[in-house]
């Protein structure tokens, strides 16, 4: 383990650049996924796996008790041994694991709640099945995480996206097409992840400590993670919560139309996302003191995000009819409606990690709160009313809501202006300027203007 420590990166620049390399990647497998839900599923198709898929994800992330929290900092604290701290890591989820089973059992088979309607007694299964295993391969991607292996850790996203793609056309061509093949190929993947996992952190499955110091351990790690799994949750349901009340009051159908507006618009957060965990890791390093750091992590995500977005709303009326097929044409105007929401949620994911990296995620939790009170209100209001457009507008109106709530807080804590964090400066749109030009140069030839006042002066001359 120590060998592997000593091998971390340090630098900003390099963990973004491997985040940001995996993650592009995934990102365009995960577009081929969708284009495969909805050719070959349809509308009705995609939106009974975006059920199951975010019901997956809701109780996994509740029998997680938060500990992935403590898993990652502890994992990236090269003064703690596993031995201090794993098993009750492990312990941990074997408990969340049942809580979590028995709540989706008491939900679905007794409880028989509307918002789940069109998850067939199939599905079901396959969902009590991969609970637990999601939860486990939560922690293993954490301590990946802690440990700085963001290769390893874009490796083991793509093997899983990979493999489930590669599991599902085998089944739908052997089976037809339903989508229960979809949850069980989705299954398959985690399962082949985990392998994953456990193969290259294998040292700490050889990791054992006495029965006293396990159950000291369990008690620290539930003590870390679970003030911090309601907050957790609220930022879940505050950005899916819409998928099961759209299916309430409508259909999968219209499910599956509004979660595709929904995956198209989040491909803008690739950027952020990689900067974010980046980002979380240097402010823990550092204790937080870089403030003006931060304030350009935020500005560049800012150009980003905005640029990003700006094409996105531009290309979907032509990209997504032709791409994802024409009965996903609605599909549009909610792109357009929660984009604007998209956009500040990008910024807002920012200033989660770096007050997070300050070990103050409580704003972050009581924030996400007070947004998901919103997006219900609204929800209940636009949807009835609205249909698929009224829940993209709730959810931008909620996105919006969170991000400032959370700038208000870092500018306190940063002592910083609005200007410095918001506003992009000269330079950095210069460093932009300068990238082109060396790509240019490449291309065309060393004789290119580097900077917009060397194309000034070379006019006036």
């Amino acid at each position: 383990m120590l060998a592997q420590n000593e091998k971390r990166p340090t630098s900003f620049f390099s963990s973004l650049l491997t985040i940001l390399g995996g993650q592009a990647v995934c990102g365009g497998l995960g577009i081929v996924i969708e284009i495969f839900y909805a050719r070959v599923l349809g509308a009705d198709g995609r939106g009974e796996i975006g059920l199951c898929l975010m019901a997956i994800a809701a109780f996994a992330l509740l029998g997680g008790l938060g500990v992935e929290t403590p898993a990652l900092v502890w994992a990236a604290d090269q003064k703690r041994r596993p031995a201090d701290w794993i098993t009750g890591v492990w312990l941990s989820g074997a408990i969340g694991s049942t809580i979590a089973a028995g709540l989706w059992a008491e939900t679905y088979w007794r409880w028989h709640a509307a918002f789940l309607r069109g998850i067939t007694n199939s599905m079901a299964w396959l969902i009590l099945a991969s609970i637990p295993c999601l939860i486990f391969l939560g922690y293993l991607i954490a301590i990946i995480a802690g440990q700085e292996r963001f290769g390893l850790r874009a490796g083991v996203t793509l093997a899983e996206q990979m493999s489930g793609l590669l599991v599902l056309g085998g089944l739908v061509l052997l089976f037809g097409r339903h989508a229960e093949l979809a949850i069980a190929a989705n299954l398959l993947s985690i399962i082949l992840s985990i392998g994953i996992c456990m193969f290259a952190l294998r040292d700490l499955f050889k990791v054992r400590a006495p029965r006293v110091a396990t159950a000291l351990q369990m008690r620290a790690a539930l003590g870390f993670g679970l003030p911090g799994i309601m907050g957790n949750l609220a930022s879940f349901l505050n950005y899916r919560l819409d998928v099961f009340i759209v299916n309430y009051f409508l259909n999968p159908a219209a499910v599956g139309i509004y979660a595709l507006g929904v995956v198209v618009s989040e491909a803008l957060w690739q950027i952020p996302r990689a900067a974010a965990l980046a980002l979380f890791s240097r402010t823990a390093r550092t204790s937080g003191d870089d403030a003006d750091f931060t304030c350009l992590v935020l500005r560049h995500v800012i150009l980003i995000a905005g640029v990003t977005g700006a094409a996105i709303a531009i290309a979907s009326p032509l990209l997504v009819p032709l791409v994802f097929g024409v009965q996903f044409a609605p599909s549009v105007a909610v792109i357009w409606w929660i984009l604007p929401g998209t956009v500040c949620l990008s910024v807002a994911k920012i200033m989660c990690a770096d007050l997070a990296g300050r070990k103050k995620p409580q704003y972050a939790s009581i924030f996400a709160f007070c947004s998901l009170l919103l997006t219900i209100g609204l929800d209940f209001t636009l949807i009835p009313k609205e249909g698929i457009n009224g829940a993209a507008i709730a959810s931008s109106a909620a996105y919006i809501f969170n991000s400032v709530l959370l700038a208000f807080v870092l500018r306190k804590e940063l002592k910083a202006s609005w200007k410095s964090m918001f506003v992009p400066t000269y330079a950095d749109w210069v460093f932009y300027w300068q990238i082109w030009s060396r790509y240019r140069s490449r291309l065309f030839g060393p004789k290119v203007v580097s900077t917009p006042n060397e194309l000034k002066q070379n006019e006036i001359s």
